[in-house]
């Protein structure tokens, strides 16, 4: 998966992927909306290419 403009291309199709592997692999139900809640949770902390570089400590 890739994050653009805090966007994730078919994201729907990889959750639906996800949620069938874990009950198939698993025997587990696996709730896609918290998923999406850590995927946005990431995003929000994930610095954009647009954010100014942390200044290195040399």
């Amino acid at each position: 998966m890739r994050l653009d403009d805090q966007r994730i291309r078919d994201l729907d199709l990889y959750l639906e992927r996800l949620v069938r592997s874990c009950k198939a692999v698993l025997s587990a139900d696996l709730d896609p909306e918290q998923v999406r809640a850590y995927i946005q949770q990431a995003a929000d902390t994930t610095p954009t290419a647009s954010s100014p570089a942390p200044p290195s400590s040399v």
